[in-house]
């Protein structure tokens, strides 16, 4: 866990990257990409490790509003793979539909 000063550091540094990323050359769209998915995961980090208190201290402090917070983090939710955000595996059960009217219940492991 990184304490309050160190992520507002880490955050002040991701996005002063960011912010130097604003061309639109592909090569340019590409790693503003991953820089966006790195600030999302670090948003569900410190949502996860402070309180909502120190989140506001930290979104005014960074100059950060609740809906490019919240963009940062749907950015990490699109790039991220299946087993990045759930690394346990469950399975989950689902009824298909057989000609006749019966129906098969199969159990899909993710």
């Amino acid at each position: 866990m990184k304490t309050f000063e160190e992520l507002k550091a880490t955050f002040t540094q991701e996005l002063l990257e960011l912010e130097q990323l604003a061309g639109t050359w592909p090569s340019t769209i590409e790693k503003r990409h991953v820089k966006e998915h790195e600030i999302g995961r670090q948003c569900y980090e410190a949502e996860e490790d402070f309180s909502q208190l120190e989140l506001g201290t930290l979104k005014r402090a960074l100059g950060i509003n609740d809906t490019r917070w919240r963009a940062f983090k749907t950015k990490f939710i699109a790039g991220s793979s299946p087993e990045e955000l759930a690394p346990t595996r469950c399975a989950t059960s689902f009824k298909l539909s057989k000609k006749g009217g019966k129906n098969e219940e199969r159990t899909k492991e993710m």
